[in-house]
């Protein structure tokens, strides 16, 4: 098992060993590498790697063009959050030209978010008296 951004003993259990076949077997085996679930992930690092490679083939095989397997931990304890319009209405007169809203964050800030945001016709005034837009909110 070799570190990426992992980390042995903080990620995962630094890991080697050998897996044999006897002369009339074929078929695959498993390599188990344990995680840590520590929750030592650092503000932001939601993905770590490793990679685990296979070397020193004996008994008449060779270790093939695939010997790397690069495996991904995904920490499954980061806080998640809310993004939500801050009010459920809003009332602006026309003349203004636009309306301004807020959304809000709450919880989930360790990391990167975003949410879309587009208009929608409500009753009986279709789309007559704005412009439907889509957006990216950041």
């Amino acid at each position: 098992v070799v570190d990426g951004s992992a980390r042995a003993g903080v990620q995962f259990l630094a890991a080697q060993g050998s897996v044999s076949w006897l002369a009339s077997e074929a078929q695959p085996k498993p390599v188990t590498i344990t995680f840590i679930n520590s929750g030592s992930y650092t503000r932001g690092q939601y993905r770590t790697s490793l990679s685990v490679e296979l070397t020193g083939a004996v008994g008449g095989v060779v270790v093939g063009s695939q010997n790397r397997t690069m495996v991904t931990i995904i920490d499954t304890n980061a806080v998640t959050g809310t993004l939500a319009m801050q009010k459920a209405t809003a009332t602006v007169g026309e003349g203004s030209g636009f309306a301004k809203l807020t959304i809000t964050r709450t919880g989930g800030s360790d990391c990167n978010a975003t949410v879309h945001y587009r208009t929608v016709a409500v009753g009986g005034a279709g789309d007559r008296g704005y412009y439907g837009i889509t957006k990216l909110a950041q």
